[in-house]
């Protein structure tokens, strides 16, 4: 992400926490990115220089007026108004990515053979955040390519306890000393 995203995202982070609302902004932010790229149109009235300030703040507040945070509406108009409104979405996830540090949160994607039951979700979960000290946020997805085990990515790590890999090895190996 640029330096812009990241000045914008710090700076509503820190008005979060001195508001003692953090998570909500979070969650909002979330909802607006996408309510703003499903609708091409409205972010071109938003971005267009011809449009006047007034005009986007005030369509801002008719559309959101309500539904979220003052910080986050006062945030969005000064966006508009600042020609930076096009940028949301980046500035949204690097608020995220602050604000999921900042709270000891990570996120998990996790890949399994056939879905998890609730006990090994638990268990599974249990043993991750053990480990990162953290608190994960999970997105499980089934992909039976994998053979069976599981395979979990939090960040930049990867953990790959796949049957599909360990048999890969294993080949590698055999393939290894046939070849020498």
């Amino acid at each position: 992400m640029g330096a812009v995203e990241k000045t914008y995202a710090a700076a509503l982070l820190e008005i979060a926490y001195e508001d003692g609302n953090a998570p909500e902004i979070d969650g909002e932010l979330s909802q607006i990115a996408a309510i703003l790229g499903d609708n091409p149109e409205f972010m071109d009235i938003l971005c267009a220089p011809d449009v006047a300030d007034t005009e986007k703040t005030g369509l801002l507040s008719s559309v959101f007026g309500g539904r979220v945070t003052d910080t986050v509406l006062d945030f969005m108009c000064l966006l508009a108004v600042k020609g930076r409104i096009g940028r949301f979405a980046p500035i949204a996830r690097e608020y995220r990515k602050g604000y999921y540090e900042r709270a000891g949160i990570a996120e998990a994607a996790v890949t399994t053979a056939v879905p998890l039951g609730a006990k090994e979700r638990a268990a599974l979960k249990e043993k991750l955040e053990k480990k990162y000290s953290k608190r994960l946020i999970i997105t499980e997805k089934v992909d039976p390519a994998i053979i069976g085990g599981v395979v979990v990515k939090i960040g930049d790590e990867l953990l790959d306890g796949s049957v599909r890999t360990r048999l890969a090895s294993m080949k590698q190996q055999i393939e290894d000393r046939i070849i020498v």
